[in-house]
């Protein structure tokens, strides 16, 4: 048996734009009614929404040191592990300062124009309208392991999320223990073409009813690689599915290696799904791109 420590004194949140951008959290939301056929109030009312930090997501102190530590062993050609993290929510969750900000959060994660009108006839303040940024403090306890299986590699992990953050459907902030389950194959064929899927599982057992979150969340992903050419040409798929909520991604690739240390690479985003899922956000939002990268 092995054991392993970390600790990492410094917090470094996740960056995430919330407006502006196309892949921000609420796009361009502020230009579109800034730009749009709005009235005065609720350009107004727009332009006053603030999404500020909690203060201590800027101070470098030992309350915000993140630590976890893992038992490591074998059985039988099992790799196995027992873990303990004590860490922050990397990803933002939005707080409310008072109780009108839960129609804030409304009509910002969920624009239509009904919502917004709920929002400007609650004549809100500037504190209605600010939300503070915070990541959570959260304990995880797991477990993992790993075999092979005749030419296929097995692996799986579960992990009890204590305190998980979450949006109740009235927009209020809540957290839930959550229990999450996974599963893995992969697999190099013949031909040399190289799978791998994973299903993934999340249980709320206190379930409420939650925005964008039901109580059994079954999700998979899906890896397909293979190399051309003695490895100068390549393929790749990544994609993903939520068989609860139905949004989906698709990213295929192709990469070539040229010579001198240069690759090139082109490929494709496709994003589907309802407005209020994690990928159907971005539907209309799919993407080519090429990317040049040079070694030297």
């Amino acid at each position: 048996v092995q054991m392993e420590t970390v600790c990492m004194p410094l917090f470094v949140p996740s960056e995430v734009r919330f407006f502006g951008s196309d892949w921000a959290a609420f796009g361009h939301l502020r230009e579109v009614v800034r730009k749009g056929p709005y009235t005065a109030t609720t350009k107004d009312v727009v332009s006053r929404i603030r999404i500020e930090d909690k203060k201590y997501l800027n101070k470098h102190t030992i309350d915000n040191a993140q630590w976890g530590t893992r038992l490591v062993s074998s059985a039988r050609d099992i790799d196995y592990s027992l873990y303990y993290m004590y860490i922050n929510n990397r990803n933002p969750v939005l707080r409310e300062t008072t109780s009108n900000g839960n129609a804030l959060k409304k009509a910002l994660y969920v624009p239509t124009q009904s919502n917004l009108n709920d929002l400007v006839a609650l004549s809100p303040s500037d504190d209605d309208l600010t939300l503070q940024r915070e990541h959570p403090r959260l304990h995880i306890i797991g477990s993992d392991f790993e075999t092979v299986i005749g030419e296929y590699g097995l692996r799986g992990e579960c992990g009890l999320f204590l305190g998980m953050p979450y949006l109740r459907d009235d927009f209020s902030y809540v957290r839930k223990d959550t229990l999450s389950l996974g599963l893995g194959i992969d697999h190099t064929t013949d031909k040399d073409w190289y799978y791998n899927v994973q299903f993934i599982e999340n249980i709320i057992p206190d379930y409420e009813a939650l925005f964008a979150q039901e109580e059994y969340t079954h999700q998979a992903t899906v890896n397909v690689k293979k190399d051309f050419l003695r490895g100068d040409f390549s393929f790749e798929l990544d994609s993903g599915y939520n068989f609860s909520l139905g949004d989906r991604m698709f990213n295929p690739e192709l990469s070539y290696n040229l010579n001198n240390g240069v690759e090139l690479k082109v490929g494709l985003f496709v994003f589907e799904g309802d407005a209020a899922t994690l990928f159907g956000r971005y539907s209309a939002k799919d993407t080519v791109y090429i990317e040049t990268t040079y070694a030297f």
